[in-house]
């Protein structure tokens, strides 16, 4: 399907419903700090993006098949779970 270069935010000025361009159009890379944990939103033309707090960030949306072809071997289900864990531990409410 064809890109549809620009995001819509609806607001209400006065009444009236208007479209509000996106800052960010194109194509994006999440990223997740190796350190802290944090999580950014990045153009995909933006390369060696360090973390606030001087660590390298990582891309966590990576494919994982091509063709039908796993490309990395899955973590086992334990595996997923203790990361998720850590993850939920880290995390400040």
């Amino acid at each position: 399907a064809p890109v549809i270069d620009f995001s819509l935010d609806i607001v209400d000025i006065e009444g009236k419903p208007i479209a509000k361009r996106g800052k960010l159009s194109g194509s994006k890379r999440v990223l997740r700090c190796k350190n802290c944990e944090t999580r950014k939103v990045v153009p995909n033309k933006d390369a060696g993006i360090i973390c606030e707090c001087g660590s390298e960030m990582e891309d966590i949306l990576l494919p994982i098949m091509e063709k039908g072809v796993l490309k990395k071997e899955l973590p086992s289900p334990a595996e997923i779970r203790d990361f998720v864990l850590q993850q939920v531990k880290n995390t400040q409410i």
